[in-house]
């Protein structure tokens, strides 16, 4: 468990702030995307859930690129 936690801490801190983040902008986004939600609508059901999925998968892209680098 603690090499889980050792290895994977700043991925798992940057998708934290990413997900954070984009769910604090949910109004903002459906206003910029001229999305019309109303009560009840599975709007922010599916943006929480993108909203979680979305930032691991580019932060774990990025993490292998810079990874990936051969070292002199």
């Amino acid at each position: 468990m603690g090499f889980y936690i050792q290895d994977n801490i700043l991925q798992s801190i940057a998708t934290i702030i990413a997900a954070i983040s984009s769910l604090l902008m949910a109004d903002d986004i459906a206003r910029i995307l001229h999305i019309i939600t109303v009560d009840g609508s599975p709007f922010y059901s599916v943006h929480s859930f993108i909203s979680g999925l979305i930032p691991m998968f580019f932060i774990n892209k990025i993490m292998k690129l810079f990874k990936a680098t051969p070292e002199v």
